[in-house]
């Protein structure tokens, strides 16, 4: 109708830095223990670092970066009610897994919004919580009905939430996020795509230090790091530390 294409203002971009650490330790052992190890426990040490490792790791990722509401890219705290509105519980009371609850912080989720106050359509995909909510996350996961309410509702949630994720160090905390491949939560790396831990071990057939030593050593190492692109991808549910 000759009316005037009107110009998309130039789209800007934030660039949010983080940095890979390593975790890990060496074990040297003599040849007096290791000739009287008869439980093998050192044989084992490729499945006991693995253990280790995934404990650290877990730990890191739930603990440092989720439960002790680390700061952020713009200065504020993960979960900041006045500045995120993403937090059900800041009194720090502790709310109930509950379907009510449930829903109230996936509304905070919905109610995010970008810089020009477009929303977002962020859907709460992930229950993380502790192993004391390990029942009540997989029932508003898997539920038909709304297992909060005795006229048989339908349970919203059914389909729509992926699934829980559990985490040994989390307690009573539960948070709902949304699935990375949909909104940008959580970015995590690993040195080299090494995910599980590493092992190189001293090969006493080989090494002049065996000779000198007559020890065996392994060394065990893990690198990784990770930080939060975007802290509206994720709401607190409740938080009693």
């Amino acid at each position: 109708t000759g009316g005037v294409f009107n110009e998309v203002t130039p789209l800007t971009d934030t660039d949010i830095s983080w940095s890979v650490s390593g975790w890990g330790y060496l074990i040297a052992l003599d040849f007096k223990t290791k000739q009287s190890d008869h439980l093998d426990w050192f044989g084992k040490m490729s499945q006991r670092a693995g253990s280790a490792g995934k404990r650290t790791f877990i730990k890191w990722l739930t603990n440092t970066n989720l439960q002790a509401n680390p700061t952020v890219d713009d200065g504020n705290s993960l979960f900041d009610n006045t500045n995120h509105a993403n937090d059900c519980d800041p009194s720090g009371a502790g709310k109930s897994l509950n379907y009510e609850n449930l829903h109230t912080a996936n509304d905070k989720l919905g109610a995010q919004t970008d810089s020009n106050g477009e929303p977002l359509f962020v859907e709460g995909r992930w229950i993380i919580c502790g192993p004391t909510n390990r029942a009540p996350a997989q029932t508003l996961v898997s539920s038909e009905f709304n297992p909060d309410s005795a006229n048989n509702e339908p349970n919203y949630f059914k389909g729509v939430l992926k699934g829980s994720i559990v985490s040994p160090y989390l307690g009573n905390d539960w948070y709902l996020s949304a699935d990375a491949s949909e909104f940008e939560t959580f970015e995590l790396g690993f040195l080299d795509d090494a995910m599980q831990p590493q092992i190189f071990s001293l090969d006493p057939s080989v090494s002049d230090e065996y000779f000198k030593t007559k020890k065996f050593m392994w060394r065990v190492e893990q690198y990784f790091g990770g930080a939060w692109v975007d802290w509206r991808g994720v709401t607190r549910g409740s938080q009693n530390v």
